[in-house]
């Protein structure tokens, strides 16, 4: 887990302006703490879900309300006060509405996908991320986990040096 909020840590660092400052509130202060994991945890369980949320449920509000935005036609120009009844009077004639049609294959389609996503980590699980940290061995060559090499090797193409190895 350390090493994954050092990456995030670090990356966040690097951003111009805001960039210490993000980190600071990452980390809870200047050092990883106990703080920090409750601030983690804090925003996973209970910020990202709920701003997650609000986007979707914002997205099905505006969908609802204005219809499908459609690919532009060249030559056609849309005219903003007729566009609504014209696109109503398209889906009566020829079309779909996305309520209850489409959003209802939407709706069986995401959840067969989450129970194969379900079902595949109970038959095969998660791979295993190696050996826990040992607290005695004092000099170490420490490398990023296996899913944080992407990241880590990214950090030397930036235009600042970072401690990394």
């Amino acid at each position: 887990m350390l090493c994954g909020v050092w990456s995030s840590v670090w990356i966040r660092r690097r951003a111009p302006v805001i960039g210490p400052v993000l980190a600071r509130f990452l980390l809870a202060g200047d050092m990883l703490n106990a703080a920090t994991l409750t601030r983690l945890f804090s925003l996973h369980v209970f910020w990202f879900p709920e701003i997650m949320f609000g986007l979707f449920g914002l997205h099905v509000f505006l969908v609802l309300r204005n219809g499908i935005s459609e690919p532009k036609v060249p030559g056609c120009k849309v005219n903003p006060q007729i566009y609504k009844q014209e696109y109503q009077a398209r889906v009566a004639r020829d079309g779909v509405p996305f309520w209850p049609d489409a959003a209802w294959r939407d709706t069986v389609f995401g959840s067969a996908l989450i129970l194969l996503m379900v079902f595949l980590a109970w038959k095969i699980g998660a791979p295993a991320l190696g050996q826990p940290s040992d607290p005695s061995i004092v000099q170490a060559d420490p490398k990023p986990d296996w899913y944080l090499t992407g990241t880590s090797r990214s950090w030397r193409c930036g235009p600042t040096a970072l401690p990394i190895s």
